[in-house]
């Protein structure tokens, strides 16, 4: 069962991603609703949902699209367009599933990866990768 929380929660509970030490890999490993956004508008809803890794951060799609994220579509294997085809697929399942049905659908989803998170140009960038496959040096896989 998913717990709802609202952002101020979440901010006390966990650490934004920007606090950690960059490039970093890891996996995630909880999805948070937040309380206050209605699961009958669904992009709304489904754009509102924090991930949370296994080293207790958080981030948002607000993050992973918003002005702080680099975005160069000729990039491999981008996560924007990872996250934005989960969502994609799930929202049309939310519909006729519960919120915690869509949950665990959005989360088999995610689960199938990892997120990389660099710096380019002053700005995030967000790759995926596969769970057995690291893109960051040795010195930097305990980030």
């Amino acid at each position: 069962m998913y717990k709802w929380m609202s952002l101020y929660e979440i901010k006390q509970t966990y650490k934004h991603f920007t606090e950690r030490n960059v490039p970093f890999e890891d996996e995630i490993v909880d999805i948070i609703p937040q309380t206050g956004v209605q699961y009958s508008e669904r992009w709304e809803f489904l754009k509102s949902l924090v991930y949370v890794t296994s080293k207790g951060y958080y981030f948002t799609y607000e993050d992973v699209f918003g002005n702080n994220a680099h975005h160069d579509p000729k990039e491999h294997q981008p996560y924007e367009t990872f996250l934005e085809g989960a969502l994609k697929c799930v929202y049309p399942y939310a519909f006729n599933a519960e919120v915690s049905s869509t949950l665990n659908t959005l989360f088999k989803i995610l689960s199938l990866g990892k997120i990389c998170v660099g710096k380019y140009d002053g700005k995030y960038s967000f790759t995926f990768t596969l769970p057995y496959y690291t893109y960051l040096p040795y010195e930097y896989r305990n980030n």
